[in-house]
C-alpha cells in the first residue's frame, strides 16, 4: 500500500509463534501505547526492513527477542503482532480504563 517506507522479502516458510511484545519508540500519535506490553502471536511469510531510499519509519514494537515487529510513520502503525485487541493492557491504553 505504500503507507510505510518498508520493503518485505517473502520467505518460503511461514512463521507462526506466540510472542510477548512491548511498544517502544511510538510517536505522539500513538503515545498512549508507549511502554505497553502484551502477549499475542506473530504470523508472517517474510521480513520487512527499511526502504533504503525513503525516510525512516520509527520502530514502534519489538518482540521479546528485541526484533522489530512494528513500525510507525505519523498516524500509520503497521504490526506483525496479532491479538492486539485481545489484550486488556492495549485496550485500556487505547480506550481508557473500564
Amino acid at each position: 500500500l505504500g503507507l510505510l517506507p518498508l520493503v518485505t522479502a517473502f520467505e518460503p516458510d511461514m512463521l507462526l509463534r506466540r510472542t510477548d511484545a512491548c511498544f517502544d519508540g511510538v510517536g505522539d500519535e500513538w503515545s498512549m501505547l508507549r511502554g505497553v506490553q502484551f502477549g499475542g502471536y506473530e504470523i508472517r511469510h517474510g521480513r520487512s526492513v527499511q526502504h533504503p531510499a525513503l525516510p525512516a519509519a520509527a520502530v514502534a514494537l519489538r518482540n521479546a527477542e528485541g526484533e522489530a515487529i512494528g513500525w510507525q510513520q505519523a498516524s500509520v502503525l503497521g504490526l506483525y503482532a496479532h491479538g492486539l485487541f485481545e489484550s486488556t493492557e492495549v485496550l485500556r491504553a487505547l480506550f481508557g480504563a473500564r
